[in-house]
């Protein structure tokens, strides 16, 4: 079975302990799996090459919700609010897009992370990048451009307000708290949430580049 295998057939029934180790022991993906009850560990699993003092890098949609994290820590802070517009934080892109519009997947801005990256680069240059640590993480100005030049070319469709999921709506936010702290999102979300949380062996994907 494939690590996805496990993860389905786990929504469908209760699984004893003996049954996860054994489906664990026969799977071909890399990864690693924890378990505990009440603070004890049950179930520990490694595979291809991962350990338990393996660095777990927050790639593709595992950045989402630290992201949007990092961004509340600044609302509490009172740097930012909810409402507050990037073009307010000094953006030439997406000046109307409030953070929380970008948060909840409302505003209207071209996804060009979707449509310009993911569906022009070959798969395996992304399981090339998902290793930890070779990833060059993309300039910020080439983003930016990329955003500028989405947005003249083809303007978002849709009404603010109605849900629409976009990936560069997350990569705004990223932008957004380096705008609002000087500070790289990755060292943001490192000092604010990783430290704090002693979670050492956590981190991006772009860890040990120097911040764009």
């Amino acid at each position: 079975p494939t690590r996805m295998d496990v993860v389905e057939l786990a929504l469908h029934r209760p699984w004893s302990v003996h049954e996860l180790r054994d489906a664990l022991a026969r799977t071909d993906s890399e990864f690693g799996f924890l378990l505990t009850i009440d603070d004890k560990v049950v179930v520990s699993h490694y595979s291809g090459g991962n350990g338990p003092l393996t660095r777990f890098r927050l790639f593709s949609s595992l950045s989402k919700p630290l992201t949007a994290l990092a961004v509340l820590l600044l609302v509490q802070d009172g740097v930012v609010s909810p409402t507050t517009t990037l073009g307010d934080l000094g953006s030439a892109v997406a000046r109307d897009a409030t953070l929380w519009q970008l948060l909840t997947h409302t505003a209207t801005v071209p996804d060009v992370t979707s449509d310009l990256y993911f569906r022009r680069t070959p798969l395996h240059r992304f399981r090339d990048v998902a290793r930890w640590p070779a990833c060059t993480p993309m300039p910020l100005d080439d983003f930016v451009a990329d955003v500028a030049t989405a947005e003249r070319a083809a303007p978002a469709g849709g009404a603010a307000g109605v849900p629409r999921y976009n990936n560069t709506g997350y990569d705004l936010l990223g932008y957004a708290i380096y705008l609002a702290t000087g500070v790289a999102t990755d060292e943001f979300v490192r000092r604010r949430v990783l430290v704090p949380l002693e979670m050492h062996h956590t981190g991006f994907h772009n860890d040990g580049h120097p911040a764009e």
